[in-house]
């Protein structure tokens, strides 16, 4: 007899996966390049590269959490595939290059 849990553990499927991957693309794409400013050095613009620079780290830490229990609630989950689908830029910046791997 299987348990509520393991009957459950497989209801996402990649189209659920593919929906949250863009919900972070959308979110990462105005922290993914960290501007340069006319005045680096005033504070406003230290502030607002600060702010943009712990907005970016949430949200790709949140996305590796993510990643992980996925991959711990589905055998068949891809990290690597999911995470570079959360990326704005893959090509630039792949986030699957944060996957520790197995």
């Amino acid at each position: 007899m299987t348990s509520k849990y393991q009957e459950n553990r497989k209801i996402f499927h990649r189209g659920h996966y593919e929906v949250i991957a863009a919900r972070f693309r959308e979110a990462l794409t105005p922290y993914v390049e960290i501007e340069t400013y006319e005045e680096p050095g005033s504070e406003a613009a230290m502030k607002e590269i600060v702010a943009k620079s712990a907005a970016k780290f949430a949200l790709t830490n949140l996305a590796l959490e993510l990643a992980r229990r996925f991959q711990f609630d589905n055998e068949d989950f891809k990290p690597e595939l999911f995470l570079n689908r959360c990326s704005p830029d893959p090509d630039l910046h792949p986030l699957s290059e944060l996957w520790p791997g197995d």
